[in-house]
């Protein structure tokens, strides 16, 4: 991908207002204190919406 054709998808795929922002990534759900102890990485026990790969599987 060009810089141009990503530009493309993510205005054409994703909602960037802020309350589409919001409910895409879930950012009410109380979880942010158990990412800032003990991180995000190889934990599938929290579900985590910004690590979906929907986007990915339809870019490719």
């Amino acid at each position: 991908f060009g810089d141009g054709e990503m530009e493309a998808l993510v205005r054409r795929d994703i909602d960037l207002r802020p309350a589409a922002l919001i409910e895409r990534f879930d950012l009410l759900r109380p979880i942010y204190q158990q990412v800032s102890n003990y991180g995000h990485f190889g934990r599938p026990d929290l579900d985590l919406p910004w690590e979906q790969l929907d986007l990915a599987r339809k870019w490719a």
